[in-house]
């Protein structure tokens, strides 16, 4: 989508499905990184399974900016229920970004329908797709020469 959005951006996807960011960090913390900006979107599964979120988060994102590039923290999307520690994980990501001058996506503040759910989790498309423009619209004022 993101592709689809920016044409010109090279996208790499290293995500892990279904992980934590505590799951994630110590294997993505060795990852070479060659993208000027790092989409770090973690949160619901550390919030669910109360895995410690902050430690986690801090060090992808240390990582992120000792490999000169630059993070981008989404915070955590709605659901149509309430997930357990959602909140306070969005929090979490709120902070840590604010505190180290991470780019804060804040996908908590785009516009959400219930119908708009794959299930009671994960977005479908013209949900995802506001997400996904929530970080164009944060790439574009961050580097606003790669638009096009």
């Amino acid at each position: 989508m993101l592709k689809r959005m920016r044409p010109a951006y090279t996208v790499l996807d290293n995500s892990v499905a279904g992980s934590t960011a505590a799951q994630r960090a110590p294997a993505f913390s060795s990852t070479p990184l060659t993208t000027h900006f790092v989409v770090l979107q973690h949160g619901i599964n550390d919030g669910q399974f109360g895995q410690p979120y902050e430690p986690a988060l801090r060090r992808m994102v240390a990582h992120v900016q000792a490999q000169g590039r630059t993070p981008v923290v989404t915070g955590l999307s709605r659901q149509t229920h309430p997930a357990p520690g959602r909140d306070a994980a969005d929090t979490i990501a709120r902070r840590v970004a604010g505190e180290t001058g991470a780019l804060f996506a804040d996908w908590g503040a785009v516009s959400f329908k219930p119908a708009e759910m794959a299930d009671v989790l994960h977005p479908a498309p013209a949900y995802s797709e506001r997400l996904v423009g929530r970080i164009v619209a944060l790439l574009d004022q961050a580097a606003p020469e790669c638009r096009y």
